[in-house]
């Protein structure tokens, strides 16, 4: 059931090779707690209608809210089309238009919905393909015999390939839509996008945290960090405390380490070495050693 929820609001295929892992759940329940051979309670098709029901629910639950949340963000903040926020595929077009330039492996991509949106269709149609093929025959066979005796599910090479197929285009289908999804927490959650992000993703609840953001203004996290750890980088009343720093740090800080350091490299009983220097290496600011000395080039004798 987890891996149905993981989809909901965002993708709608694989259906009958859910409803065979969901029937074998159910029957490894009761050869497990009740022994191999237990009639289970009901039949398999009131299961499955069962968990179609609720499947169908929560996936429309999901999606509807998805399509809330980008439609009020759209019209507020005048972004164009919001009527595809509720339009199949479409409405990643529609969150990329909301999203705008995300770094797509470190470049800079403007075109993220529309990238997403085409995964997404791949993803679908070679999902759902691929499952019908594989799996719709001997589900079907399941359900008519309310048994799994004498139903053969495809466990070979050929099974195989499509199977990697199918999770191929799953992968890239959820890397894209990683992406968009960060880059709009990033503009749309001033206090949780990490953590939105994280949970949405894990746990296929994106469209409800799209949901409750569609209130929000617009809001570039990162940009925002930046200038505030900028702003606070010399501790001007910062995290640790303490009165703000007013002594030009660090540049005047570092002038004076220079000043002092000259000052303490200063011979203080020069006047009483025998290096110190001679009436005339003063006036050509010399001293004995030949090491060059500023001096006031202003003495007594400039006035005859």
């Amino acid at each position: 059931m987890l891996s149905i929820v993981s989809n909901l609001g965002n993708s709608f295929n694989g259906f009958f090779y859910e409803i065979l892992s969901f029937l074998a759940s159910i029957e490894q329940f009761y050869d497990l707690y009740f022994g191999a051979g237990y009639v289970v309670y009901g039949n398999y098709l009131t299961l499955t209608i069962v968990y179609l029901v609720i499947y169908l629910a929560a996936f429309a639950a999901f999606y509807v809210l998805m399509g809330i949340g980008l439609y009020k963000l759209s019209v507020r903040h005048g972004v164009s089309t919001p009527a595809l926020s509720f339009v199949p595929f479409a409405r990643y077009f529609q969150m990329g238009k909301l999203v705008g330039e995300v770094r797509l492996f470190g470049k800079p991509t403007k075109n993220m919905g529309f990238i997403v949106m085409m995964c997404a269709a791949l993803d679908f149609v070679v999902g759902n393909v691929i499952d019908i093929v594989l799996y719709a025959k001997p589900c079907i066979e399941i359900i008519a015999n309310n048994s799994f005796s004498g139903v053969a599910i495809p466990e070979n090479v050929y099974s195989m390939f499509l199977n990697v197929l199918t999770y191929a285009s799953r992968m890239a289908y959820f890397v894209m839509f990683a992406f968009l999804v960060i880059g709009f927490f990033r503009y749309y959650e001033k206090r949780h996008p990490f953590l939105y992000t994280i949970l949405g993703l894990l746990l296929g609840i994106t469209s409800v945290f799209v949901f409750v953001v569609r209130n929000h203004d617009r809001y570039d996290y990162v940009s925002e960090m930046r200038k505030f750890y900028a702003n606070n980088r010399y501790n001007q009343s910062g995290y640790y405390g303490g009165a703000p720093r007013n002594d030009g740090y660090p540049y005047e800080a570092e002038q004076r380490s220079k000043t002092q350091e000259s000052a303490d490299n200063t011979d203080v009983f020069e006047e009483y070495s025998d290096n110190k220097p001679t009436q005339s290496e003063k006036k050509t600011n010399t001293y004995s050693g030949g090491e060059e000395r500023k001096t006031d080039n202003f003495n007594g004798d400039d006035l005859f």
